[in-house]
């Protein structure tokens, strides 16, 4: 198993004491935290696409109030390439 953070610098790791939040770490130095890593990834994304820290983290919170994509969304990158279409409701409740 090999470790991205080892080709990139980065990386995501739980932080606090029951583990609820999640760091962004970058070469041992703490960049940001933030309780969801899916915030910390659209902010690590956009930092490395060329965004500087303050529209990084402005892009990450307008990606985390966006929420999931709705199924006309999914279907629009679909390719039919023998496996099944998107779900109606990916996450059953």
């Amino acid at each position: 198993m090999t470790n991205q953070s080892t080709r990139t610098g980065w990386e995501i790791r739980p932080i606090g004491s029951a583990h609820t939040g999640r760091s962004l770490i970058f070469n041992g130095e703490i960049k940001g935290s933030h309780p969801s890593a899916f915030v910390l990834g659209a902010y690590l994304d956009a930092i490395l696409k060329g965004a500087g820290d303050r529209d990084a983290w402005i892009i990450a919170k307008a990606v985390a109030k966006r929420g999931w994509p709705m199924l006309e969304e999914r279907m629009a990158v679909f390719t039919a390439d023998g496996g099944p279409p998107p779900s109606e409701r990916p996450f059953k409740s």
